[in-house]
């Protein structure tokens, strides 16, 4: 476990050395001297995620109607606009632009604090992981200076909600204390209802055939994620809004591949190198989606087959991060905790240390840009990437020998 965790700990520092290095002392060549493209459109578009969505729920037409970007960010279920609804009192967004909001004190001041409370529970969950399964906590520091958390940071995205709950829920869940495991269940629901994809984290209910436990996830996530629609001015018209909107910002991300995760993302710049028509890469994406569904879905088969916790989570994880359209780096949070548990596993194969190299790529805040043409080719987001698609092929030929002991009953 140690050699394991020293092994992750030696690569990460090495990149965050070079990263810091070059940030503070940047050379000529271009490949590395642009180390601030660890943010996205290197810092110009600082907390952009919060101040948007303050603008879109401040918004007169209401935040699933609003054409402030209107591609981009008016979806979710409206538990999410529950939890920031109190921060749009404190400031009038409803007039301002993004630009506005940076020369606001009183906008930078809430987004801060905003910031500060969720890096509290953040940090506060993951210290609790690392005493519950005995890993060392100079990991804490690593993952704070990785690629991941910087990104989350300077969007201030609200993905931080979402992975603090999954952590509790981590810690919780199998915890013999009845008041700890029924708050481990809500942390899930809540988690599902503000991002969607951790609801596949409720695998692990499934493996130990907590079936009441389900029933309950199920009906209490519903009833938060519907009912709060009954509320807002022109009720369920705004979920069918919702939909509409989710349908075009699928549209509008497909072909984005800077700052996302997903199998189809490598696959278009595959046919972007040959050259292929818009049309043709349409046909290939098609299938590409097709084949991660299904990827997704044997996963999941190999999550309920699987008797090791660090490989169930690194499977889930595999597909939390790859299957969506819009799969941006920030989504990456929810692999901090897994991460963890998987420093505290004491039986080790030889695999592990590729898939500890590969975390290491996708966690790795050094930037490496190539020159191309008129523009530039962001090397480091497309290696992290990459990562994670081969580290989820690598996991599902793994685990798939264990289908072999286990009935098709035995799995449920």
């Amino acid at each position: 476990m140690k050699r394991l965790n020293l092994f992750f700990a030696i690569i990460m520092a090495f990149f965050i050395s070079l990263f810091l290095f070059f940030l503070f002392f940047p050379p000529s060549n271009a490949m590395l001297s642009s180390q601030k493209s660890v943010l996205f459109y290197e810092g110009k578009d600082w907390f952009a995620d919060f101040f948007n969505v303050m603008r879109y729920m401040s918004d007169e037409a209401g935040f699933y109607f609003s054409k402030i970007n209107e591609y981009d960010g008016h979806s979710g279920f409206p538990i999410g606009r529950i939890f920031l609804y109190p921060l749009t009192l404190l400031v009038d967004y409803s007039h301002m632009s993004l630009q506005d909001c940076w020369t606001s004190k009183s906008a930078i001041f809430s987004c801060v604090a905003y910031l500060i409370i969720l890096i509290f529970f953040f940090w506060d969950s993951l210290n609790k992981v690392c005493e519950k399964y005995g890993v060392a906590k100079y990991n804490l520091l690593v993952l704070l200076f990785s690629s991941v958390f910087i990104f989350s940071l300077e969007r201030a995205n609200g993905v931080f909600l979402p992975a603090i709950l999954i952590n509790y829920y981590l810690l919780y869940y199998d915890s013999k204390n009845p008041n700890l495991k029924w708050f481990a269940l809500v942390c899930l629901c809540f988690a599902a209802a503000l991002k969607g994809y951790p609801v596949f984290f409720g695998l692990l209910l499934l493996k130990e055939r907590r079936y009441k436990d389900i029933v309950f996830c199920i009906a209490f996530t519903l009833i938060i994620v519907f009912v709060p629609f009954a509320f807002l001015e022109r009720g369920f018209e705004n979920l069918s809004k919702m939909i509409e909107n989710t349908e075009k910002n699928n549209v509008a991300y497909l072909h984005n591949y800077i700052y996302l995760f997903g199998l189809h993302k490598l696959i278009y710049l595959v046919c972007l190198a040959f050259h292929l028509s818009e049309s043709n890469i349409d046909v290939v994406i098609g299938f590409t989606r097709v084949a991660e569904t299904f990827m997704g879905l044997y996963t999941f088969i190999l999550v309920l087959a699987e008797d090791r916790l660090h490989r169930q989570l690194l499977l889930i994880i595999c597909a939390v991060l790859l299957m969506p359209i819009n799969s941006g780096f920030y989504c990456a949070l929810f692999l901090f905790p897994v991460l963890l548990i998987f420093f505290s596993e004491r039986k080790r194969e030889r695999l592990d240390y590729v898939i500890v190299a590969l975390l290491c790529l996708v966690l790795n805040p050094f930037q490496i840009i190539i020159p191309y043409k008129l523009s530039q080719i962001y090397l480091t987001p497309l290696l992290s990437n990459f990562a994670m698609a081969f580290m989820w092929i690598l996991l599902l030929l793994s685990s798939t020998p264990k289908l072999k002991n286990v009935k098709l009953k035995n799995l449920l």
